[in-house]
């Protein structure tokens, strides 16, 4: 069979990888390993790396990091599915946040058929966002949207929250946030979070 780079035109041959790595973490790292042509113009491909995935697995921060350099200045969209993931992880997606255009969050992995406590949920939720948005408040998200489930446990019907998906205005970053000075009137921390916290709230209403 011949190196379908070989046979298609580029524009094809990155909308089939693209299909190709849909729902994969690793997104297109593995195929660098194919020949060195791809080695060579995979990562010249901004737009097959802007899925990032958070999971607290093995080498999260290399793979993150490699998926926001070559992704240049494209849009991101950034699936966490953990509620509890590392901090490290969260700061390198804030820092790049300007480009963030969807936040999905999930209580952890989907194949977990155990009742989520929902307050133990938006607190999670809350926590991520605020972490994320460490310049930006609520109003700063342009929709959201919820997906989950009811069902029976002993007798007593529980809700589990599936997914939490947040479309976010991407923004231009200035050189002042760049540097780390934000002349905005932010809350402190704790309202700060407390605000993200109501917002989760209202939004699983």
């Amino acid at each position: 069979m011949p190196d379908p780079l070989a046979v298609l035109p580029y524009e094809l041959w990155s909308v089939c990888i693209a299909f190709a790595i849909g729902g994969q973490h690793s997104g297109p790292l593995e195929l660098l390993m194919v020949s060195r042509r791809w080695a060579r113009l995979l990562p010249v491909s901004p737009s097959l790396w802007t899925q990032i995935y958070i999971q607290n697995g093995e080498d999260e921060m290399a793979r993150v990091t490699t998926f926001l350099h070559f992704s240049k200045r494209r849009s991101l969209h950034v699936d966490i599915m953990t509620v509890l993931p590392t901090i490290a992880s969260l700061q390198l997606i804030a820092e790049n946040i300007s480009r963030v255009a969807t936040i999905s969050i999930r209580p952890g992995a989907l194949d977990n058929n155990a009742a989520f406590p929902m307050e133990q949920w938006k607190r999670a939720a809350s926590n991520i966002l605020s972490t994320l948005f460490k310049s930006r408040l609520p109003p700063d998200v342009q929709d959201d949207s919820y997906f989950g489930i009811s069902f029976r446990d002993n007798d007593k019907w529980r809700y589990r929250v599936i997914l939490m998906r947040f479309t976010t205005t991407v923004f231009v970053t200035s050189s002042k946030e760049r540097d780390g000075i934000v002349s905005t009137n932010l809350p402190d921390t704790w309202e700060h979070f407390r605000r993200w916290e109501r917002h989760v709230a209202k939004c699983l209403q």
